[in-house]
């Protein structure tokens, strides 16, 4: 076992004090695996798609561990203590294509207000734009993985990959929709080249506990890392004010 695999036991166990995985995520090779139910020829991807279609509950929920980021501002947001249920499941299609769907907590809806923009009245080569809405924040979520997908022998930063293991992130924002981007280490992140609206396939919805959220990420071959992240708006998340998983592995 890999030091970074082994220091992910001990946090999981250990220091953070998380009971014990339960159903939670199936052990192969001494790593947590997430492995998709394979849906039937039949089934397509618009089906798939819908995160309240009742097909849904034939593959497996996963309970997701999350941690909290340390505080970034010095104004907080802080750590309440709280952690979202947040669960997982996965298919496969006919095809070999794997959507991920998500579902976690949140009370309220908070989306990405589109921005407004006003021009300054001062010297037009300072600062011409304000924005409008500088202190609200929307619900969001991402899936992260290596751009070199399959089996890892050692895992990606968690800080958006590094150099040397760049990352690939899809994510969902509520009022905004679906991403594609590219991280190669902190305040890397940019959007993949070439990217539009609609490149990410995936649709969201509104749940009684909170959000479900499904997405379509590329080759997802068994051993591939992959890790999830969580953002509430209400709790003034944003950036890297965020929840979010250790690393999982596609199991079989």
């Amino acid at each position: 076992m890999g030091a970074w695999r082994m220091w992910q036991w001990i946090l999981i166990f250990g220091g953070l004090g998380f009971s014990s995985l339960e159903a939670a995520a199936q052990v192969e090779s001494g790593v947590l695996a997430l492995s998709p139910a394979s849906m039937p020829a039949e089934r397509s991807l618009e089906e798939v798609l819908n995160p309240a279609n009742p097909l849904w509950k034939g593959a497996r929920a996963y309970s997701v561990r999350l941690n909290r980021t340390p505080p970034l501002y010095a104004d907080g947001p802080f750590d309440d203590g709280e952690r979202p249920e947040t669960t997982v499941r996965m298919v496969r299609l006919a095809d070999q294509t794997t959507v991920i769907r998500i579902e976690w907590a949140d009370a309220t809806v908070n989306e990405f207000a589109p921005a407004k923009k006003y021009p300054d009245t001062g010297e037009a080569h300072i600062y011409p734009l304000h924005t409008e809405n500088t202190d609200t924040f929307g619900d969001a979520m991402a899936v992260m993985v290596p751009q070199a997908r399959g089996p890892a022998v050692s895992y990606p930063s968690l800080m958006m990959g590094e150099a040397a293991q760049p990352v690939d992130i899809y994510a969902w924002m509520a009022g905004r929709g679906f991403a594609w981007m590219n991280a190669h280490g902190r305040a890397s992140t940019e959007f993949a080249p070439g990217f539009a609206p609609g490149t990410v396939q995936g649709q969201a919805s509104r749940i009684s506990a909170g959000w479900a959220a499904t997405v379509v990420v590329p080759g997802l071959v068994r051993g591939t890392p992959l890790c999830f992240a969580i953002w509430d708006g209400e709790k003034q998340h944003r950036d890297g004010v965020k929840y979010f998983s250790l690393w999982y592995e596609v199991g079989k």
